[in-house]
């Protein structure tokens, strides 16, 4: 053969057999056009004698022979169905990628098995699904939460103990002590004495035994001085009580307080009844006698009681720049409570709170409209209860809430015989109340 007749024979890489593996199976499918790997690592296209090339040749030869026979293309002895050769080439392919990937294929496996089921399937989450579950739990939470909110009380079982649940409280209970802090006991050698400063209910009904005042004594077996003056209040309408212009401003609680000390001070509840003349509180005479006579400080205990009557007349509940202190519900209260405090320190004190009230006010039914709905000054009742136990806080006496615990607007009907005034039964509330104050520090004692 001459050397110009050698067929060009493709140049092949034994380096990127997967190459070459990946069209075996067109090959495979052309004999007659296939490719025919040279032993060693490459055919090279030589150039020499013609010897050379003969045995080129030769090799060539053997090779196609040898390779005819493995394959099988044809059908003879030693061939592979397609099936087994279709088997060989994945075998291939599998060392291939697993030859190449082999770390990769083992971390995927990892993962697989703990997100893909035992089945083999994996389950779709639903993003729509999972909001709806969150919406859906969120909402049950909050209704649960909203219909098992707090405590709910009967009102008619809010009674004086101290264990006793209320919804809303400004009792603030407080002993006498001295100045470092300590419980003083009351002295009751002589018997307990209680004085009364205060209004409506202390000094209606005074000489009966059905008033505040001999329910009390009967309660505590005590001696009570009664000094409250019916139709009196406390916040001033003149910043000094001028009997020309308004005369029941001398019966107001802070001049009653300054009549009660050794200090020079003007009688002004002696002007008021002299200027009202017939109009004076019958009481008025009585009241001036114990008040310029009594050692206060023999008495062990003072109550303070004035109804909402400020409330009724439009007074202030709070001081305000415009005005004194003496002028406002709240700062007529304080002021009073310090002259006491100052001139009587080793006597306790308890104030007590408005009872709640109704306004004067009635409704299309012929009923009193709530005190919290009213206004005939700038605040509704409520607001006088609040003022009162913040100048109880400022002067440190103990403070008796008989607005929100006594007795409230769902029950109080059962207890005033009108839109203000204690019936038989809320004068009972209210000595029940007084009692629990009085009693509170007995076991300290």
């Amino acid at each position: 053969m001459r050397k110009e007749d050698i067929p060009e024979l493709e140049i092949i890489d034994l380096d990127h057999e997967n190459i070459d593996g990946r069209n075996r199976k067109a090959d495979k499918q052309k004999p007659n056009n296939m490719r025919v790997p040279v032993a060693g690592r490459s055919a090279l296209r030589r150039e020499g004698t013609a010897a050379e090339d003969e045995t080129v040749m030769e090799e060539i030869a053997d090779a196609e022979n040898v390779f005819d026979t493995e394959s099988g293309f044809d059908g003879e002895e030693g061939g592979n169905t397609d099936a087994e050769s279709n088997d060989m080439e994945a075998d291939d392919d599998t060392e291939d990628y697993d030859t190449e990937n082999e770390d990769d294929a083992e971390d995927y496996d990892v993962e697989d098995e703990d997100t893909i089921p035992s089945s083999g399937k994996k389950f779709p989450i639903n993003i729509h699904v999972v909001l709806l579950v969150v919406v859906v739990v969120t909402v049950s939470f909050i209704l649960y939460k909203y219909m098992t909110w707090g405590q709910q009380v009967d009102p008619d079982e809010a009674t004086t103990g101290t264990d006793d649940y209320v919804a809303e409280s400004y009792d603030s209970i407080l002993s006498l002590t001295d100045s470092e802090g300590n419980i003083i006991a009351p002295n009751l050698e002589d018997g307990l004495s209680i004085a009364i400063f205060g209004n409506g209910p202390f000094a209606e009904d005074r000489d009966s035994e059905e008033g505040l005042a001999a329910m009390l004594a009967k309660a505590t077996g005590a001696t009570v001085y009664n000094c409250s003056i019916s139709g009196s209040y406390l916040a001033s309408t003149e910043v000094m009580p001028d009997m020309s212009i308004n005369p029941w401003d001398g019966f107001n609680f802070y001049w009653m307080s300054l009549l009660s000390t050794d200090l020079e001070v003007y009688d002004f509840p002696g002007q008021a009844a002299e200027a009202l003349g017939a109009e004076a509180p019958p009481e008025t005479a009585e009241v001036r006698e114990i008040l310029s006579t009594l050692d206060f400080d023999t008495v062990d205990v003072i109550v303070v009681m004035y109804d909402a009557s400020d409330y009724l007349a439009g007074h202030p509940a709070t001081t305000t720049e415009e005005i004194s202190p003496t002028q406002s519900f709240a700062g007529n209260l304080e002021s009073g409570l310090q002259i006491l405090r100052q001139e009587h320190p080793n006597t306790r004190i308890i104030v007590m709170s408005p009872t709640y009230a109704f306004s004067d006010r009635l409704d299309e039914n012929g009923e009193y409209i709530s005190s919290d709905i009213v206004r005939y000054g700038q605040d509704t009742l409520s607001a006088y209860i609040r003022s009162g136990a913040q100048s109880c806080g400022v002067t440190q006496v103990s403070y008796v809430d008989n607005f929100y615990v006594t007795f409230n607007e769902d029950n109080a009907v059962n207890y005033l015989s009108d839109n203000i005034h204690l019936n038989a039964e809320g004068r009972k509330k209210v000595i029940e109340r007084l009692l629990y104050a009085i009693n509170y520090y007995n076991d300290f004692y």
